[in-house]
Parts: C-alpha cells; structure tokens; sequence
C-alpha cells in the first residue's frame, strides 16, 4: 500500500510558538468539496491576536486570507458563482462557511451564523498548510492573469465593502479612517472609487501613511499632529459625517466619537485587544450619534473581483513583505512587532 504523502504546515503551538511541521496531506474531496493547493496567505490582525495572546485555542493552523488553484474536484461542485467548477481554476477563498439554514443566513446574514465555521479560527484550521479541502461554494474565480497575492487580499477588501455598505454613505458626505493599516487602506479604496473626498486617514506610522496619500487619502500622524484638533479646524468645527474605526488603539473610539459631526456614523472595524469599548456618553448622547459594528462581511466577494479587475483598487501595492511557509514565525514576528516598515504580510507556498 502506498503511503500517503506528506504536506508542510506552519502551527500555532501557544503565544508566539509556531512550528513547521509535516503531516498527511488531505484525500480525495467529497461530494461539494475541492482540494486547494494553496498560494498565498495572507497575516491578519486577528491572526497576530492569537500569536500574541497566553492560552487557547491550541494548537492550531492560523490563516484565512487566501488564494489558490483547484487540484482536484469532488461531485457536484458548484463554486460561489453557482457555476461548475474546474481543476485548474484559479481562486480567492471565502473563509466565512456559514450553514445557510439558521435564523441568521435565512435572514441574509451569513456572517451572523449561529453555526458558523470560520477558516483559522478555532476548530478550524487555517490556510497555513500546502493543500486543503474547502467547500466548493466558497470558492471564487477571478481573472486569471491576477496574482495570487491579491487574490488573497480579497478577504479584507471584501471586509472593507461590507463596512461601507454599513455606513449607507451619501454623495458629498465627508470621512475619516483611524488606521492605515490593510483594513483601513481597503476602505479608502473603497470609498475613492466611489469618488468621496475629503478621506482622513489617521496612523502612526509614516510609510502607510505615505501608501494612504497615494490612494487619495488627507494623511495626519498622531503623533506630531492632535488628529482631532487637525480635522475638525479643516472642517471648521463640523467634522466628518463618517468616522471608520480600524486602528485597534485603546482611545480610538473616543477619538472616533469626537471627530464625528452631529448626527454622524461611527463605523468599527477593529477588535481592541482587552475587549472593551469604550465612550463618553455626554459625546455621543449630544451628537446623536449611530454606532454601527462590523461583523466580518456578506455576499462581498462578487463585488471586491470586479473592484480589482477593473483596476478600481491596487492590492497588490498593500504588500510590504513576502515570506515563504517554512519562515512563517519570522514572518508573524516581524508583523507583530511593525518591523521593517511593515503594511501586509503575504505567505507564498
């Protein structure tokens, strides 16, 4: 009997202990399942949370921003288009596999799943391996000339889409994005390609500031400029009737609530890292201000490939650093750290 072939993968062992490791590769897919041989993944925030973080959840194979090609097809796949998929394709891979009967998807909220089975959240493993089998459903074809890098970085962008449908934003309102990070230079793609200005965009960090200024965003660092202060002086006291929330600092929302305008929208995006959020109640209670959270996203795929196939938004520009899998911890070490001017990690296996 033959013995059945190994695959490298990258797993998180506890806080700051990831392991290369070989294991079996996946069998043959099952009926609606595909076999991916995985490309590109792509270092979440959330990923750094779990690397960064004492206990639970271990071990456990991170990674749910990816891209990859279709090696072998089981019964009756039909990819997220409801069309046929091939071996051969190229695809972006939804990680959000809800069960599409509970309360939440029957009401078109998928990323609300009661039963949700998140990709590199556990018990699920992530990306972080050389083959996997996903559900052929949350597969997505795009344009096959486009690199598997930014395929990968769908996810986010897709992130980004489902936070601006949140806003419900009107033609000439005003913005601010706290967090030029990945997320929050997604949304600015977003928002750009959609014609809005002015966009504020809030970091700490000058060289995602220096990519936030070539999307088309006002870049103000906080820490030689009080942001609050800059912006609402620029908006002769009004500020701005959207405030997106990506930065994960421990004031941001506070600081979200005061730049709004009066009757605005406070967007967030970022998870704060002691689970707690926190306001002034006089701030938002005189302004009358609508918080709305983002959850992930919804039915976003479609519309983030047709985003980058009509060159609406460059994800590629978005990545700093390329890693190949065996040197997967220097890769989150980096990350986790902000060294060498780091804006997006990408694992190429």
């Amino acid at each position: 009997m033959n013995q059945q072939k190994k695959m490298m993968v990258a797993r998180l062992y506890g806080k700051g202990d990831i392991r290369i490791e070989k294991i079996s590769k996946p069998l043959f897919p099952l009926k609606g399942q595909v076999l991916i041989k995985v490309k590109a993944v792509g270092i979440c925030g959330s990923d750094l949370y779990a690397y960064q973080q004492s206990s639970g959840g271990y071990p456990i194979i991170l990674g749910h921003e990816y891209a990859g090609i279709v090696d072998e097809v089981g019964a009756e796949c039909y990819d997220g288009f409801n069309r046929l998929l091939q071996k051969g394709t190229k695809v972006a891979i939804d990680p959000n596999q809800a069960c599409g009967k509970c309360e939440m998807c029957e009401k078109g909220n998928p990323n609300l799943c009661v039963n949700l089975h998140f990709t590199g959240f556990y018990p699920d493993d992530g990306a972080l391996q050389e083959w996997m089998i996903v559900p052929a459903r949350c597969c997505f074809p795009a344009d096959q000339k486009i690199d598997y890098a930014s395929l990968a970085l769908l996810e986010p962008l897709g992130v980004a889409i489902h936070a601006v449908d949140l806003s419900k934003i009107k033609v000439g309102q005003s913005v601010t994005i706290l967090g030029a990070g990945p997320i929050g230079l997604c949304v600015l793609q977003v928002l750009r390609s959609m014609n809005m200005s002015p966009i504020f965009i809030v970091d700490q960090f000058d060289w995602r500031l220096k990519v936030a200024e070539r999307f088309g965003g006002i870049p103000i660092n906080f820490t030689r400029d009080d942001a609050s202060k800059y912006i609402l002086e620029w908006t002769k006291m009004r500020g701005t009737d959207l405030v997106f929330e990506s930065a994960w600092a421990d004031n941001a929302a506070q600081q979200a609530a005061e730049i709004a305008a009066g009757g605005g929208k406070l967007i967030m995006i970022g998870i704060p890292k002691n689970d707690q959020l926190s306001f002034r109640h006089s701030v938002l209670r005189r302004k009358g201000l609508t918080i709305m959270m983002v959850r992930r996203m919804k039915h976003s795929y479609p519309r983030a490939i047709q985003l980058l196939e009509r060159g609406l938004v460059d994800l590629k520009s978005l990545v700093s650093h390329r890693f190949p899998l065996e040197k997967t911890a220097e890769a989150f070490a980096i990350n986790a750290t902000y060294k060498d001017q780091v804006v997006k990690v990408i694992i190429e296996i």
